[in-house]
């Protein structure tokens, strides 16, 4: 059992060890049920049987109500007792118990996507621990901030999309983050409607990281539940109603079951490598790149790279941050450095070169965000950890390069426009 493993099972997250989806019986020769043999729960038979057409007729015969027209429609069907919503798990049954195969298909449909809104509205939760496990170990390691250091909680938002990005919604998925190309929704739907919205005062405190990220969860489950009684209460064949939501059959597939231990797997490293960015990037940290006579000497916190642009031997990146005291001044973050390519098993490369890629690659804009809200899965992706970037000459990845005049390396910086 791993450090995270007891840790999560101390804060009693075990009841959500798994979250439950549907999975409609296999039909098999008899009668009821039997009776009625169903096709593939895929999109494919959605498409074939039209049930885009099939949903949207129902829905023009059955009178709009104030609440719950999911209900309406399924009473419609023939299903009276179908009733969804948060902590309600609504059951489609068996074809022909009691309703019509092509409306049953409907059913499951609903059925999945209010399952998968009930398992995004827990794994709220769940991502929000990890993270208050992870984010204090990474702030105490790399320096720990004055009462006053914090960080825009829209920062944190991304991180969460990220673990409910993971969440298998539909489709007979071989491995959980893989797109599937005929669906309609994907993770943006949560980053979209059911994400709270931040007010750009709001901060995290790093000093009391726990509270802060309690109240993102309320928030960010308000979202969720808010938009599952608005699409349990719209129209169905509305504009932004559930028809189109179910459009195609994306939601028609056997969701699978996963655990903690799948999501923990697969978003640690990437929520720790972005805490890091997070944290370095309030302290001001940047790299300085200067043009030529590089020598590391086995320094963590110096990496010599022949980039083309050096002016004679090898350039230079080294990780540092403005003096606290003296306001002018630079220093070297050797130690910080070196925890990140020993204790969090960074590269060089991915320290030094991705956030200088990053830069070059986004129009020279410093701490590019390419992702918005939907982050990568992938640790080393160039942008997911992201540091300012200053370059002792003008126009770092372009040719003709111009000496600056004798300037501290601080000055130099804010001459070109970074925040130090």
């Amino acid at each position: 059992m791993n450090t995270h493993t007891v840790l999560l099972a101390a804060y009693g997250l075990w009841a959500i060890a798994a979250f439950p989806f549907a999975f409609p019986s296999p039909q098999g020769v008899g009668t009821g049920a039997d009776s009625c043999p169903s096709e593939p729960l895929n999109n494919d038979t959605w498409i074939e049987l039209d049930l885009d057409n099939y949903l949207m007729e129902a829905a023009h015969n059955i009178t709009p109500t104030e609440t719950n027209n999911v209900q309406a429609l399924a009473q419609y069907f023939g299903a009276p007792n179908f009733f969804c919503g948060l902590d309600s798990f609504c059951n489609a049954g068996q074809p022909c118990l009691p309703v019509t195969t092509s409306a049953w298909y409907i059913l499951v449909a609903i059925q999945n996507w209010n399952q998968y809104m009930n398992s995004l509205h827990t794994a709220v939760m769940f991502a929000t621990s990890i993270m208050s496990l992870i984010i204090p170990q990474v702030v105490n390691d790399l320096n720990p901030p004055r009462k006053n250091r914090d960080t825009p909680m829209k920062n944190m938002v991304g991180l969460i999309s990220l673990v409910l990005g993971f969440i298998p919604w539909s489709g007979e998925m071989a491995k959980f983050g893989e797109q599937i190309s005929n669906a309609r929704f994907s993770a943006s739907h949560a980053s979209g409607r059911m994400k709270p919205t931040v007010q750009p005062d709001k901060f995290m405190i790093w000093g009391d990281v726990a509270a802060s990220l309690g109240e993102l969860a309320q928030d960010y489950q308000r979202a969720v539940a808010t938009e599952l009684k608005r699409l349990l209460d719209s129209p169905i064949d509305a504009k932004d109603g559930l028809g189109g939501l179910l459009g195609g059959g994306g939601f028609l597939g056997i969701a699978q079951n996963f655990t903690q231990a799948d999501l923990q797997e697969r978003v640690t490293d990437v929520i720790t490598r972005r805490s890091i960015a997070l944290v370095l990037q309030e302290q001001k940290a940047f790299i300085w790149r200067y043009p030529n006579g590089c020598k590391d000497y086995g320094k963590a916190d110096v990496m010599c790279v022949d980039d083309g642009d050096s002016i004679g031997g090898k350039a230079g990146y080294r990780l540092m941050k403005p003096d606290r005291f003296k306001p002018n001044n630079a220093n070297s973050m050797e130690e910080a450095a070196g925890l990140l390519l020993g204790k969090y098993g960074m590269t060089k490369d991915e320290l030094f070169m991705g956030p200088v890629r990053c830069f070059i690659n986004n129009g020279r804009q410093q701490l590019a965000d390419p992702f918005g809200d939907n982050l990568p899965t992938n640790k080393s992706v160039d942008c997911l950890f992201n540091l300012q970037i200053c370059d002792k000459v003008r126009g770092l990845g372009e040719r003709n390069v111009h000496v600056r005049g004798r300037k501290s390396i601080i000055e130099n910086c804010r001459d070109q426009g970074l925040d130090v």
